[in-house]
């Protein structure tokens, strides 16, 4: 192979590199905003079933006093 061959052919590849590691990137990025937004969610829930169980309890000790 000649070298200006070799050169456009490893000119190409960083191209295509570095086009890949934008793409990763990207990628990445919203795995992380998705697991932030699911992690909150779930933290949520917890909050809510935890008040749930709160509000139960209070029901009950007002059946009770009747």
């Amino acid at each position: 192979m000649r070298e200006a061959e070799i050169n456009h052919k490893r000119k190409l590849a960083e191209e295509a590199l570095k086009k890949n590691e934008k793409e990763l990137k990207k990628r990445v990025q919203e795995l992380e905003e998705f697991y932030d937004i699911a992690i909150g969610r779930e933290l949520r829930m917890i909050e809510l079933k935890q008040e749930a169980e709160k509000l139960r309890e209070e029901l009950e000790k007002c059946r009770g006093q009747r």
